[in-house]
């Protein structure tokens, strides 16, 4: 099982991905920033002792223990499944959509989140 830390290099590497695509391909940075996103809340579950091996185990683990994870960790899965397999429709949003809808509003309130279930975690300060 990866450990936070491990967590946390990988969200810091799909951010920078995300950073490198956003503005040329903006349906691949939208999967870098759900990977981001998925290694962030891992880190805060591994904090828990839960690891999940599948999406299907947490996504029932933010339903039933993290609510309000739910709904901005859910729109950056959507819009990822959209990207990579037209899942729930066509990708539709350009690179300033990516950015102000799913980066400044979903990956944030992702990411406050988990810092506060990870209050002076080391590695979760870069956004």
């Amino acid at each position: 099982m990866p450990t936070r830390k491990q967590h946390i290099a990988a969200a810091l590497r799909h951010l920078e991905a995300y950073r490198h695509l956003r503005h040329q391909f903006p349906d691949w940075a939208s999967v870098a920033l759900f990977y981001s996103a998925l290694h962030v809340v891992e880190a805060a579950f591994e904090a828990e002792g839960r690891h999940n091996n599948t999406h299907q185990q947490r996504e029932l683990y933010i339903k039933e223990r993290h609510r309000a994870l739910w709904q901005p960790y859910h729109r950056l899965q959507n819009e990822s499944m959209k990207a990579r397999y037209l899942q729930g429709g066509a990708f539709s949003l350009g690179a300033e959509g990516v950015e102000n809808e799913l980066r400044r509003q979903k990956f944030r309130q992702v990411h406050r989140y988990v810092r506060g279930l990870l209050a002076g975690a080391q590695g979760l300060k870069r956004e």
